[in-house]
């Protein structure tokens, strides 16, 4: 993803959404929850705060569990922080489909009906 900061630099910043950084800025989401937003009288600021604790918390959990499932190396565990959030998330699916019996031929099956499914829901002729 590009994000552009033009006040630090006018070059465009090439970011991925890693979980370490999607880790971080959840980290740093809560510290400013907790700082600056008081809980106000519908504890609104609670909920915003408790999303993303649940977040860290989800991203943290589905690492721990890879890695023992998996027994990866620190190294291999590594590269699961250094991924896109969603590709943590589809492999995280797939061994699930794994673990429950499903073979390799019927996941790739299912995602390749999942474009005509999903086209059928925007337009059902």
């Amino acid at each position: 993803m590009k994000i552009t900061v033009r006040k630090i630099r006018s070059k465009a910043f090439d970011v991925k959404t890693t979980n370490r950084v999607m880790d971080k800025m959840y980290t740093l989401q809560l510290q400013m929850t907790q700082a600056d937003n008081p809980l106000d009288e519908d504890g609104e600021d609670k909920q915003v705060e408790a999303y993303v604790k649940e977040m860290q918390d989800l991203t943290h959990n589905a690492i721990a569990f890879l890695q023992l499932t998996l027994k990866l190396t620190d190294d291999e565990t590594d590269k699961l922080w250094d991924t896109e959030s969603a590709e943590l998330f589809e492999i995280l699916a797939y061994v699930f489909q794994r673990l429950m019996g499903r073979s390799d031929r019927e996941i790739k099956a299912e995602a390749e009906r999942q474009p005509a499914k999903e086209a059928e829901k925007v337009d059902p002729k």
